[in-house]
């Protein structure tokens, strides 16, 4: 729990990686001491500028969530002013995974992103106004349960309330929410229907869930609460994550990519048409999914290539896209 401070979490450092981070909430965002509250320079909640100097290391975003307390006097909020931005122009956000966070602004018709550069993927995010590709968006402004939300300080109260946005809209991550309550993981920091997040030294000693979440109770380690059956779905959301052979080839090489598609009800089927800068990879178009996952080998001329696969959906699941990641070719 976060409050108070100049910017969120900062990682422009982040030299290798991977960098976790992971369920967090962000309250009052001062950026110039004793400015009126509408006049303040708000900062993002992840300031993420890369370089190549640092090394561009991979960081991930997962379940975050920036809360927007009001004030009598001030027209906006007093939370963050963004979600996720670089550090100038000559260090943009590279490398970086957004998934399943609540982006909620201090002036909702601001774009949640800025300096954006390449090999990023934001997914089934909630913010009110699309910034840049956003897979699955969740379109609007949180509304928490009664005692929840906003207003709730380090309490540890921020849940969702059933049937709003981003309430049972997250993306499944395994390892990272395979514990939720109902047909799909909520968006933000915390899981409608479990107890209270803890936060510091008091979340080493509580009883928190397996998967990290703080939370102290409600629903079994791995899925639904309650044993009984979800009901079934149609055009759920999927997670779909691109990799390579090698990154970094000769020309002539062959390489192959895999893109691996996931979700929460069940193994998705369907096909991948893999591209190299939205192109048509020859010979890759319509690669059937097998145990989640396709591959596509071939060989590219020189140059630098945004890999993406672009997932069809099936019965269940609705489309997707893996990557990009970037490929070059010497």
């Amino acid at each position: 729990y976060l409050d108070q401070t100049g910017t969120g979490i900062s990682s422009t450092i982040d030299s290798v990686g991977p960098l976790y981070i992971f369920r967090n909430v962000w309250d009052r965002n001062e950026f110039i001491q004793g400015s009126a509250c509408d006049s303040d320079q708000k900062q993002p909640m992840f300031k993420d500028g890369s370089s190549s100097d640092f090394g561009n290391g991979r960081r991930y975003l997962f379940h975050n969530t920036m809360l927007q307390r009001t004030q009598s006097g001030c027209n906006n909020g007093l939370g963050g002013g963004a979600g996720v931005g670089g550090t100038g122009d000559a260090q943009l956000v590279h490398n970086t995974v957004s998934m399943n966070n609540i982006y909620n602004l201090w002036k909702p018709q601001n774009g949640p992103f800025f300096q954006i550069g390449t090999d990023n993927t934001f997914q089934n995010d909630m913010m009110a106004t699309v910034g840049v590709p956003e897979i699955g968006v969740v379109l609007g402004r949180p509304q928490y349960a009664a005692g929840n939300g906003d207003m709730a300080g380090d309490s540890g109260l921020y849940a969702l309330a059933a049937g709003t946005p981003g309430y049972d809209q997250g993306i499944r991550i395994p390892n990272f929410n395979d514990h939720f309550n109902g047909v799909a993981p909520d968006v933000g920091a915390m899981e409608a229907g479990d107890g209270a997040m803890m936060f510091g030294v008091a979340a080493a000693t509580s009883s928190s869930s397996a998967d990290g979440s703080g939370g102290t109770g409600g629903g079994s380690g791995g899925g639904s609460s309650g044993g009984s059956t979800p009901p079934p779905v149609t055009n759920a959301p999927v997670s779909a994550t691109m990799d390579s052979s090698s990154y970094t080839v000769k020309q002539g090489a062959r390489v192959t990519f895999t893109a691996a598609v996931m979700g929460n009800a069940g193994t998705p089927t369907g096909a991948v048409s893999f591209t190299a800068n939205n192109t048509p990879i020859s010979g890759c178009s319509a690669v059937a999914l097998s145990a989640g996952k396709a591959t596509c080998s071939t060989s590219l001329k020189r140059g630098s290539f945004q890999i993406r696969g672009n997932y069809s959906g099936d019965a269940t699941y609705g489309a997707g896209v893996a990557g990009p990641i970037t490929e070059t070719v010497k």
